[in-house]
């Protein structure tokens, strides 16, 4: 069965699109035509678009615990954790946009916010914190570098992948390369 299928994008999503609508055509089951920055899912009977929301910049302060995130000319402010805690931020339940958390070493706790608190106990005080969506599956996973051993402890629901790299000296990076 064929179709053709046009819509038009309507305010309200924060972000600014370079084409303000869309069209696709195709055989029912099959899409053609995807672009790279924009994914396309049916979903309850209607066509849903996720357009890719660039990353920002941020900082947490750690003296009042403060998480001051920069949008444009805009700032939010999120308290959230203790002063000794470490910062880490990413996609923790998988709705698109970042969400803040801290790794806390005297517990070694992570406390990830994101409309609730969810805390992942994970590592030991001299770890560091390391956040990555280990399976790719859209959803961030916790983990930790462990300088003393430079080994990696990626935590993955019930699995835990463990990879030796680096050197004790060494600082942590995680990312799609």
């Amino acid at each position: 069965m064929n179709f053709n299928l046009s819509w038009n994008v309507i305010g309200g999503g924060g972000g600014s699109f370079i084409s303000p609508s869309y069209s696709i055509g195709g055989t029912v089951g099959q899409i053609d035509g995807l672009s790279t920055s924009t994914s396309y899912k049916l979903q309850s009977g209607f066509w849903a678009i996720s357009a890719a929301i660039p990353d920002k910049i941020g900082v947490f302060r750690p003296s009042v615990h403060t998480f001051y995130l920069k949008n444009g000319t805009t700032t939010t402010s999120i308290n959230w954790g203790i002063s000794t805690d470490l910062p880490v931020t990413v996609d923790w339940n998988g709705d698109g946009r970042t969400d803040v958390g801290v790794f806390r070493n005297s517990t070694h706790t992570f406390y990830l916010k994101n409309g609730t608190t969810t805390s992942i106990n994970w590592g030991v005080s001299t770890d560091l914190p390391v956040t990555g969506d280990w399976n790719g599956d859209g959803r961030t996973e916790v983990g930790v570098f462990r300088p003393s051993t430079h080994m990696f402890y990626l935590k993955n629901g019930t699995t835990t992948t463990s990879v030796n790299w680096g050197i004790s000296t060494d600082l942590p990076v995680t990312g799609k390369w």
